[in-house]
């Protein structure tokens, strides 16, 4: 599920958010790493995803950007992004 939100944050960010293409869940599991970090400081634990997006920029080309989102669960299918 963190996957799956941090895309929602990242197209916010994009120039052409319906062009963003995104690696499946079915494809290699190099390309989309997902770790989970609880500290002892905090009662929720924070997801971070790395992972790329292809999408159009302002010219129209089309880029592949690397991407990382720190992320946590405020409640169920409540996230919020703390990084970008």
């Amino acid at each position: 599920m963190a996957y799956i939100m941090s895309q929602g944050f990242v197209k916010k960010r994009l120039k052409s958010p319906g062009s963003a293409e995104f690696p499946s869940m079915a494809w290699d599991k190099t390309d989309i790493r997902i770790s989970f970090d609880r500290s002892t400081d905090r009662s929720t634990g924070l997801y971070t995803v790395r992972v790329w997006v292809d999408a159009q920029n302002s010219f129209g080309a089309k880029i592949r950007t690397n991407y990382i989102v720190v992320l946590k669960e405020a409640r169920p299918d409540n996230w919020t992004a703390e990084k970008v």
